[in-house]
C-alpha cells in the first residue's frame, strides 16, 4: 500500500485541542454538544477548546463515560456561563450511523496527526465488558502515537470516536454517540 493510500486530505471538520492538554474535542450539534477524549476532566469543569482557525469555545464538562473514556461537554457563554450554540465558523461533521466488521477501513483524524487510515482488527484484549462489546470495535492503528480523535469514512462523515483504553485502541460507534447525545439533550438542564 502506498503512502498516498495511507493518508487522506486534511479533514474537513472542526476538531480542536483542549487547553493545557493533548485531548481533542469535536462539536456534535449546532446547539453546542461536544465529545472529547478524557484528559482528567470532571463534571462541571470549564475548559477552552482551540481550533486550527484560531477560534476558541468555552466548554463545560457534563459527564465522563468510564467504559469508553469519553467526556461529554457543552458550549457555554463566556460571560453568563449558560449553555450556548456554536459560534460561526465551527460546525459539527456530517454523521453516518455505522457498524463495523474486521477488516473495515476508516480514517482517524486529529489536530496533531492529520488524517490516517486505520483498520478494524481482532481484539487483543482478553476481557471486554458486555457494554463495551456492543459499542466498541478494536482498531489497528499501531504506526501512530495516539488513536484519539474522529473516526471518519472516506466521505469524511463521522462514523465513530477513537479512544485508547489500557493500551488498546477502539472506535466507539456513532450509534452509541447518538444514543448518549439524545439522553443528554433530554436530561441536561442549565446550570
Amino acid at each position: 500500500m502506498s503512502a498516498q493510500n495511507e493518508t487522506m486530505a486534511e479533514p474537513n471538520i472542526s476538531i480542536g485541542v483542549l487547553d493545557q492538554s493533548t485531548a481533542f474535542a469535536l462539536p456534535l450539534t449546532m446547539s453546542g454538544y461536544f465529545i472529547a477524549t478524557n484528559a482528567n476532566l470532571t463534571p462541571d469543569r470549564e475548559v477552552y477548546v482551540r481550533f486550527a482557525n484560531g477560534q476558541t469555545e468555552l466548554l463545560r464538562v457534563l459527564e465522563f463515560e468510564k467504559d469508553t473514556n469519553i467526556a461529554w461537554l457543552h458550549s457555554v457563554d463566556t460571560k453568563t456561563h449558560k449553555f450556548s450554540s456554536l459560534h460561526d465558523g465551527i460546525a459539527p461533521p456530517n454523521t453516518a450511523l455505522a457498524e463495523f466488521q474486521q477488516g473495515d477501513q476508516l480514517f482517524i483524524a486529529s489536530p496533531h496527526e492529520g488524517m490516517h487510515r486505520a483498520t478494524i482488527a481482532i481484539s487483543s484484549v482478553k476481557k471486554q465488558s458486555q457494554a463495551q462489546s456492543q459499542i466498541m470495535w478494536p482498531v489497528d492503528y499501531s504506526l501512530h502515537d495516539h488513536c484519539s480523535g474522529a473516526a471518519l469514512n472516506s466521505a469524511q462523515q463521522l462514523v465513530g470516536w477513537c479512544v485508547e483504553i489500557d493500551g488498546a485502541r477502539w472506535v466507539v460507534s456513532t450509534r452509541h454517540l447518538v444514543e448518549v447525545l439524545h439522553r443528554l439533550e433530554n436530561n441536561v438542564g442549565q446550570p
